[in-house]
């Protein structure tokens, strides 16, 4: 995956291109490649030899309010809709459907009175209804990848992966962070 992405760095830099944003990728290649070097080192730290023995799980990636259909009466699910991209993945990509995503809060926000459409406060009460709706996904089905520290370092490469081109100061910051973390688990803290 590493050794593709550098070969069309590498591509973009080699070749002639008349596109700015191709030009500005040829210019940065080589801090990108050294990026990349130091993603390959932490590589075997995050993913193991073992992992073809790893579980999957079906994925909705557009599950949301509007997929889901549910007995007004009841509140029971009574079916899910737009299954055309669903796919199967390694279980430490599994997390929250889309709906339910978001930061967490602590704390219940004021209420809304009727009619308010104070943006700021409509958002804090989305969140804390998600933050809540989170907690009883997890009692439902398990917390499974979503509070897994492993899974969340697959993930976190995965997405850095992606950013690798736009941002690779996000992409270093993260690598810090993440070797910084693994001593402090590594020494007990």
């Amino acid at each position: 995956m590493l050794d593709k992405r550098a070969a069309s760095i590498q591509k973009a830099k080699d070749e002639y291109s008349e596109s700015d944003s191709d030009d500005d990728l040829a210019e940065d290649a080589p801090e990108i490649q050294e990026t990349i070097q130091q993603l390959l080192e932490i590589l075997p730290s995050i993913f193991s030899e073992d992992m073809q023995t790893e579980e999957f799980a079906l994925h909705h990636h557009d599950l949301n309010r509007s997929n889901v259909m549910v007995d007004c009466m009841t509140l029971e699910i009574t079916g899910i809709l737009d299954w055309e991209c669903v796919n199967t993945v390694p279980a430490w990509e599994d997390t929250y459907p889309q709906m339910l995503r978001g930061g967490d809060m602590e704390e219940q926000p004021e209420p809304l009175a009727f009619g308010d459409t104070d943006e700021c406060l409509v958002e804090r009460w989305e969140k804390w209804e998600k933050t809540k709706l989170r907690k009883i996904f997890d009692q439902a089905v398990g917390s499974g990848a979503n509070n897994d520290k492993d899974a969340c370092d697959k993930r976190g490469f995965r997405e850095r992966l992606d950013l690798l081109e736009f941002s690779t100061k996000m992409v270093r910051d993260w690598i810090v962070k993440y070797r910084y973390e693994k001593r402090k688990r590594e020494q007990g803290c």
